[in-house]
């Protein structure tokens, strides 16, 4: 779910989740974790979107990485 990768064990399976997604099957959001993006000097921002976990909010436009000469 949203963009994790689960492995299958013997008598269970086990779940790596991208971004801000966390729980047994990446369902929940966590919005404490780390964003991960250089923004400055613009801000880090959460999206709840799996393919897109954080963006860089410069002057109140949102990029993909960075702030960095927009």
């Amino acid at each position: 779910m949203n963009g994790g990768t689960c492995y299958q064990g013997e008598n269970s399976y086990l779940c790596m989740c991208p971004g801000i997604f966390d729980g047994e099957n990446c369902e929940t959001v966590n919005f404490t974790k780390q964003c991960t993006l250089d923004c400055s000097p613009g801000q880090c921002v959460a999206t709840g979107d799996a393919r897109f976990p954080y963006l860089c909010s410069c002057d109140g436009t949102l990029y993909p990485n960075s702030c960095k000469g927009k």
